[in-house]
């Protein structure tokens, strides 16, 4: 059942659609490859807010229909503001109020790929979709994005020069360091939340508090990236920044 559908400024459009009880697949389309362009992530942010404010706890899947592609890169080299957007969405991912899942159906690069990472729990929709941290290593700066990796990945197999060096990760490989956890169709998201028992933890009233606690590396992560971009709190926008107050509360 759809519940709601929102367009993409620059082009494209996102639905949400409930196919079980309390499972919301936020699925976009932005063409070519989803990348990851003020719109895009203006509009992502903003269904997540009507997610957590019109409906029911329950369980998030994101996915992409393009075949080939779940989330791409910047289309183009961000300015400070765009930079403070996309990285605040992943904050807002990491500290989502619901357990959630990104259903990698096509490859995931650069911001894309930390998107996904972002998400409680990763399920690659084919072998052959991949993982990958950028598309040109030269072209960025990877500090923060291994930083983050590193803070959401602990294991030290994780921050490989495979990863550094931008090469994809497929499948078993991806399995293998952690940063997936299973290969499956859409019947397996399913299954995976009924054996995982999901739909049962975001009742616990203090849900959202523990998963500050668990993500608090990845935050403290994210909050060293705001302070390098210089910006002042009272220019950043409202949009998801009741995460950062909880977070910043918690003193964790």
């Amino acid at each position: 059942m759809a519940l709601f559908s929102r367009s993409i400024p620059s082009g494209g459009y996102f639905i949400c659609a409930m196919l079980s009880d309390n499972v919301y697949f936020l699925v976009f389309e932005s063409p070519p490859e989803n990348h990851f362009s003020p719109s895009f992530v203006d509009t992502f942010r903003s269904c997540l807010e009507t997610i957590e404010r019109s409906y029911p706890p329950g369980v998030l899947v994101t996915a992409s229909r393009i075949p080939s592609s779940y989330c791409g890169d910047f289309p183009l080299i961000p300015d400070e503001r765009q930079r403070y957007q996309a990285w605040h969405l992943l904050r807002q991912i990491l500290t989502y109020p619901m357990p959630t899942i990104a259903f990698i159906n096509g490859h995931a690069v650069g911001m894309g790929f930390l998107l996904a990472l972002c998400h409680d729990f990763r399920i690659q929709g084919r072998p052959d979709s991949s993982l990958r941290i950028c598309q040109e290593p030269s072209s960025v700066d990877l500090a923060p994005r291994l930083n983050l990796v590193k803070a959401i990945s602990p294991c030290s197999t994780v921050v490989s020069s495979r990863i550094a060096n931008g090469k994809p990760l497929y499948g078993r490989e991806a399995i293998k360091r952690g940063l997936v956890d299973m290969v499956a169709h859409v019947n397996g998201v399913f299954k995976f939340i009924k054996d995982r028992e999901l739909l049962r933890v975001p009742s616990t009233p203090t849900y959202r508090e523990s998963k500050i606690r668990s993500n608090r590396k990845a935050l403290r992560v994210l909050d060293s990236i705001d302070e390098e971009t210089g910006r002042h709190e009272d220019n950043r926008p409202e949009t998801g920044s009741t995460n950062r107050k909880h977070y910043r509360e918690s003193k964790i």
